[in-house]
């Protein structure tokens, strides 16, 4: 479950949209503080493709957005994969929202 999401975004100087992801989540049993900037990722917890992302950062609105998702997401079930620190850190490398 995402206890907590944070999306931090930034274009680069070739206009490419950069989005990080920091998330809390809870199993059950315990936590991690997961975090991601991978585009398959960024595209499944957003719900739309890559380009529209583009699009939306030149339009100047995907900071309304991602201000909309952090607020849809907390609380939702989600499957991850990937690599786990010794101190509660998840690399993510791949996600998908549980129906």
């Amino acid at each position: 479950t995402i206890v907590s999401i944070f999306f931090r975004f930034k274009m680069l100087s070739n206009g490419e949209p950069v989005i990080g992801i920091l998330m809390t989540i809870d199993d059950g049993t315990d936590w991690a503080r997961a975090i991601t900037s991978h585009e398959e990722v960024v595209q499944q917890l957003l719900r739309t493709s890559w380009e529209e992302i583009r699009e939306l950062a030149s339009s100047g609105t995907l900071p309304e957005l991602l201000t909309y998702m952090e607020e849809e997401l907390r609380g939702s079930d989600i499957e991850i994969r990937g690599y786990l620190a010794r101190d509660r850190v998840l690399a993510i490398e791949a996600a998908a929202l549980s129906s």
